[in-house]
């Protein structure tokens, strides 16, 4: 694991949710790969590669926060990029709402002022249900 000496990481695993939307369990851990155990405020956008660069392929829905496993703060761009709040235990469930079920995507996040970008694997239709 790669936290660049900054104390956490964050982790993605993408899983289909109900129709038309993919959860993508996101975790703030430590050194050692444990969940962070506080809250941790998260930009999260979707790029088009995996170096983070915002696509340009807009969902038809938002990247919110499924209820009770986290927070939607605030809508950053619409159909692009959302700020949310983990669960205080570092743990964030986001849903995905896309009717079309792609492009491929890859969701990003960073805490704000980190400097720290992570990038999940590909999100693809498969991860939609």
């Amino acid at each position: 694991m790669d936290n660049q000496g900054l104390g956490f990481d964050i982790t993605f695993s993408p899983a289909p949710g109900a129709s038309n939307i993919c959860d993508v369990t996101i975790t703030v851990v430590d050194n050692d790969g444990v969940a962070a155990g506080k809250p941790y405020a998260l930009v999260l956008w979707l790029a088009s590669d995996t170096n983070g660069t915002i696509t340009t392929d807009a969902i038809s829905g938002e990247i919110a926060a499924k209820s009770t496993y986290g927070s939607t703060l605030a809508t950053l761009l619409s159909h692009y990029s959302s700020l949310l709040l983990t669960l205080s235990t570092g743990v964030l469930v986001a849903s995905i709402t896309d009717t079309g079920k792609g492009p491929l995507h890859y969701l990003c996040a960073t805490v704000p002022g980190s400097g720290r970008i992570a990038v999940s694997r590909a999100i693809v239709t498969a991860d939609y249900t």
